[in-house]
């Protein structure tokens, strides 16, 4: 603003005019900014007259300029500043070159654009060095925040492992139980199978044990047909009587042809028998130890059961006899009765126990 000042004081005519006021003229419907290029229609003559008007056009714009400019890089301003030094170097509309006034104009655009950068800068520099801090703090941001996620990760891992392992433990207790449960259960079912296999063969030896009767009757009859023959031959009977007596002792002959065969396919089931026989005596041993133990493990029971309504009751115990006193096994232990037994025992401990628990936590809640 100074340049200009001491280019337009060099002109006598501008001190003439400075005292004029300056003309108004309406921004361009182009551009939102007032502009201070001069227009084609005006002439050399009248360029001092508005040279006060365009420099108080300029300081608006200029005010106007500054702040926006804070907004575009210095590259779009630099671009900005070549495009109106391109425009304003061109020559005019008739081909004349640059007047007075443009040369004016010309040293006043140059010192306000040197002001303009320099405005530019200083107003740039605070709000980089104020962008960079805010980035800083940003990336530190960032950085804290990946920092939180990672150990959120690793502390969601950690306590997923520990569920799964839990799960997997519990999973683990519950399939042996049902594995434990389910052999029990076959093992029933087994003997169910083998009382009835022992059944039927029971049936089957009363059977053959009725054949091999048949037979021996049998048999007995034709030794007494043979006696008979024999004694009608030693006192002569007629040949009537012996064919009849030949073909009653061949039917018989027949009868004990399929007797005998019937006897050996007898002897074979038997033999069958005995072998299936010694097999279920070996599983009845192992189910008989199995019953012992479930009978030990119901005498036990019944001990703890003991302890337990003597603690209800308050009464004392003794340990010595308790621990000495021991069941009889029963003869023709069943089994399945011996479970229920258990089953039973171990509901009323349960019970038991949770009664105890129950007036124990009533004891502490009324003297609390």
């Amino acid at each position: 603003m100074a340049s200009f000042m001491r280019g337009t004081s060099a002109s006598p005519r501008s001190r003439e005019l400075s005292s004029h006021k300056p003309r108004s003229r309406p921004p361009s419907s182009h551009s939102k900014y007032k502009s201070p290029y001069p227009s084609p229609n005006e002439t050399p003559n009248s360029a001092v007259k508005h040279a006060k008007h365009d420099s108080l056009i300029l300081k608006e714009n200029l005010n106007m300029v500054i702040p926006i400019s804070n907004y575009f890089s210095a590259e779009n301003n630099q671009k900005i500043h070549d495009i109106g030094r391109e425009n304003y170097n061109k020559p005019n509309f008739e081909g004349n070159k640059l007047n007075d006034r443009d040369a004016g104009k010309k040293e006043f655009f140059m010192d306000f654009e040197e002001e303009e950068n320099i405005s530019f800068r200083q107003c740039e520099a605070p709000k980089r060095k104020e962008n960079d801090r805010i980035d800083d703090q940003i990336r530190e941001k960032i950085m804290e925040n990946r920092k939180l996620l990672d150990m959120i990760k690793a502390k969601e891992l950690e306590i997923q492992g520990k569920i799964y392992q839990e799960n997997k433990e519990i999973t683990e207790k519950v399939q042996e139980n049902e594995r434990i449960l389910q052999q029990l259960e076959l093992e029933r079912h087994d003997l169910r199978i083998q009382n009835k296999i022992l059944e039927q063969e029971k049936k089957k030896i009363k059977e053959l044990s009725l054949i091999d009767k048949e037979n021996s009757e049998v048999l007995a009859k034709n030794l007494e047909l043979e006696k008979e023959i024999q004694s009608y031959k030693r006192f002569g009977i007629s040949k009537n009587d012996y064919l009849v007596l030949q073909g009653q002792i061949k039917e018989l002959e027949g009868i004990q042809d399929t007797l005998l065969s019937q006897n050996t396919q007898l002897k074979q089931e038997l033999q069958n028998q005995q072998k299936i026989n010694r097999t279920t005596s070996e599983s009845s041993k192992i189910l008989a130890q199995n019953a012992e133990e479930l009978f030990e493990v119901y005498n036990e029971l019944i001990k703890l059961s003991h302890l337990v309504k003597c603690y209800q009751k308050k009464e004392g115990v003794n340990l010595v006899q308790l621990l000495a006193k021991q069941y009889e096994i029963p003869q023709n232990l069943n089994i399945q009765v011996a479970l229920s037994q258990v089953k039973n025992e171990i509901n009323s401990l349960r019970t038991m126990a949770s009664d105890v628990y129950a007036e124990q936590c009533g004891n502490v809640c009324i003297s609390q």
